[in-house]
């Protein structure tokens, strides 16, 4: 919860708050978010390392739903790619 707030804060301090808005000037929006992503990824990295967690954390499986393979999922999933590649040639222009 408190990543998200940071987040939230850098980003608006970063398009709105004038001392921190002159960084947009240098890099593009993109950039700009992606730096924001890559120092929160940070924080947090040395937040787990200041302070971890007391107990390990166990997923417990309740049962309720049906995790078997699905057959088809192959298949599908190789059709799903071939249309992604076929659209991305189409609009590329090849």
């Amino acid at each position: 919860m408190a990543c998200r707030r940071s987040s939230i804060v850098l980003i608006a301090a970063g398009y709105f708050i004038p001392p921190f808005n002159k960084i947009l000037d240098v890099t593009s929006q993109y950039h700009f978010v992606a730096g924001v992503f890559v120092l929160l990824v940070v924080i947090m990295l040395i937040i787990g390392k200041l302070f971890p967690r007391e107990t390990k954390w166990v997923h417990h499986d309740a049962g309720e739903v049906d995790l078997t393979p699905w057959k088809g999922a192959w298949p599908v999933g190789l059709v799903l790619v071939l249309c992604v590649i076929a659209i991305y040639a189409a609009f590329a222009g090849g």
